[in-house]
């Protein structure tokens, strides 16, 4: 896999995530489909992995990123579907994709160097 479609794919997945648990918040959609937007998320995630690989660029510091996120996502999707409710969580998703973005700027940059 090419790390730089790999990469954008990934971007990707994690903005529908943000935006369908906005969603969610609003009832908009169910559990359902934030979970399937995780799932593809994850997908994203591991090709992201295998395209570093390739390159011989360790991804070990964010391999717990689809583990945190998924068990804050189950704590929130737990609750009722409320702004109040995904505003508890929401502080610890954006912690957890801010390591994966700044992990990714710098795997990116040893990609580039190399």
């Amino acid at each position: 896999p090419a790390v730089e479609p790999a990469v954008t794919r990934l971007l990707v997945s994690i903005k529908r995530l943000l935006k369908s648990l906005t969603q969610w918040s609003r009832t908009e959609v169910d559990e359902v489909h934030v979970s399937d937007v995780y799932v593809r998320l994850g997908n994203d995630f591991e090709s992201v992995v295998a395209a570093f690989s390739v390159y011989n660029i360790e991804m070990a510091d964010l391999l717990t990123v689809p583990d945190d996120l998924r068990k804050v996502l189950e704590q929130c999707l737990s609750e009722e579907a409320t702004a109040g409710n995904l505003g508890l969580y929401l502080p610890n998703v954006q912690q957890i994709i801010t390591k994966l973005l700044q992990g990714l700027r710098s795997k990116q940059s040893i990609y580039r160097r190399g």
